[in-house]
């Protein structure tokens, strides 16, 4: 069970970050409050941050890369049922992720899993590649295995010809002539918050024809709490050591699926956040991984 799983961790464990390191107790106190509010899924976003920290120390993964996870499932949901709407394939569909930290990194190899051949990563100084200085070392990594063509140039450079844009990065950075220049049907996900690169109604004006941002104001709201307590759950009860590509990529597979093919369309490509369906969905896709 969930509250087994917790129970059976050390009663001490750490927290990591990149600058400092904490420790706290995990108690039977602690372990039932986790339980109750995973199996009724109850938590609220701000309180089940908290305990998604204790949870990854179990997996001992890094404190920041909660977000990374969660940031990488939801862009592929999108862009799974993003394709079946414009007809795209993931084998030719040319992809530019703007923002090379690690939620850009991240959503890039995960892409690169499902079976992207063309993703470029950008970031402030514009297209990545081998030729690219100062890149820190998951950089030089990615750049190894992505922008097959070798591009340089700008954001706007990359997104010529491109097909699907996801955006981790700053506001208002996506113009409408950028995405005139992509290629028809293109697919934009555009995640930087509360502004984010480009605003929906403009990216449909310039001829996109799917537009997700963060925000619940437009269609196609993205938010983490689609992806979890589903993810945490399943990895929980089925005690994996370890968040892997394939558990995101059956994350996303699963919360995909839950839009019928019948209901798909540019303005609804993915459940609501708070779809009672997705908690159970989403664990059962990851158990079936451990």
């Amino acid at each position: 069970s969930i509250y087994d799983n917790l129970t059976s961790c050390k009663s001490t464990v750490s927290v990591w970050s990149a600058d400092y390191k904490t420790s706290c107790r995990v108690d039977e106190e602690l372990c039932l409050l986790i339980y109750h509010a995973l199996r009724n899924d109850c938590i609220e976003y701000i309180f089940l941050n908290i305990f998604m920290n204790l949870i990854l120390c179990h997996f001992r993964i890094m404190l920041c890369r909660k977000y990374d996870c969660i940031q990488t499932c939801r862009n592929t949901i999108l862009i799974i049922n993003a394709m079946k709407v414009t007809g795209k394939d993931k084998e030719s569909a040319k992809v530019v992720v703007n923002g090379a930290g690690s939620a850009g990194v991240a959503i890039t190899k995960l892409l690169l899993t499902y079976g992207f051949k063309d993703v470029t990563m950008c970031d402030i100084s514009g297209i990545l590649g081998k030729g690219s200085q100062n890149l820190n070392w998951m950089q030089q990594k990615m750049v190894e295995v992505t922008n097959p063509e070798q591009k340089t140039g700008t954001l706007a450079d990359a997104l010529k010809g491109a097909d699907i844009f996801v955006g981790v990065s700053a506001p208002n950075i996506v113009t409408q002539d950028m995405v005139a220049s992509m290629n028809k049907d293109a697919i934009l996900f555009a995640m930087a918050n509360p502004v984010p690169e480009i605003m929906p109604d403009i990216a449909k004006a310039a001829g996109a024809k799917v537009v997700g941002t963060g925000r619940s104001d437009f269609p196609n709201q993205v938010n983490n709490v689609v992806a979890f307590p589903g993810i945490f759950k399943g990895a929980l009860e089925g005690r994996a050591t370890a968040i892997t590509e394939e558990m995101k990529l059956a994350t996303a597979k699963a919360i995909a699926g839950l839009v019928p093919d019948e209901e798909l369309n540019e303005n609804n490509i993915l459940p609501e956040a708070f779809d009672p369906r997705v908690a159970d969905v989403v664990s059962r896709a990851v158990k079936e991984l451990i």
